[in-house]
């Protein structure tokens, strides 16, 4: 018999570095939180401002449009502040969803009628080409606020698009 011969070493396989995404830091914030937090101010002190002057900007702020514009408001200041990046990117997919619908139905419902809601400084009602009367003489929805809720829709829709994808770890493929 002959000895055996020893197995030749091998030599150790090279550890290949994959380089790791960079994170942002904690303190950091997303681009949908901060969409969040400066939408949820304006739409606030839009709010506030159109109760003291319904018909800024021709726009018809009546007090249920405004109480909806101050609860949106601070929904989205809450999903700014207070929420992490993956909710308050879905909060903007949602709002911005929401309000861009708005828009497009305002356009799509409206017609041209008598305004009863909007303030003027002769007293007589204006005429507005697109007027969508949710509520006759309570709660009507003219054209610049069918631009505004796009606008508005919009911006949200951007900053949820922007928001980087929550990052995972690699994974091994298994074939089977």
């Amino acid at each position: 018999m002959e000895p055996q011969q020893p197995e030749p070493q091998r030599a150790p396989k090279p550890k290949i570095k994959i380089p790791l995404p960079q994170l942002p830091a904690p303190n950091k914030t997303s681009i949908a939180n901060q969409v969040c937090w400066y939408m949820g101010a304006f739409m606030v002190a839009l709010s506030i401002v159109g109760a003291v002057i319904p018909g800024l900007f021709e726009a018809h702020l009546n007090p249920i449009h405004n109480f909806i514009l101050l609860a949106s408001g601070f929904s989205s200041l809450w999903f700014g502040l207070k929420t992490m990046d993956y909710r308050a990117k879905k909060f903007c997919n949602w709002m911005g969803g929401f309000y861009m619908m708005l828009g497009v139905a305002g356009f799509g419902f409206g017609h041209r009628a008598l305004s009863l809601t909007r303030p003027t400084a002769s007293g007589i009602p204006e005429e507005s080409a697109f007027l969508w009367q949710l509520v006759p003489g309570k709660f009507e929805l003219g054209t610049v606020d069918h631009f505004l809720h796009m606008v508005i829709g919009g911006i949200f829709l951007l900053g949820a698009y922007f928001t980087l994808k929550k990052i995972r770890p690699f994974r091994k493929n298994i074939w089977h």
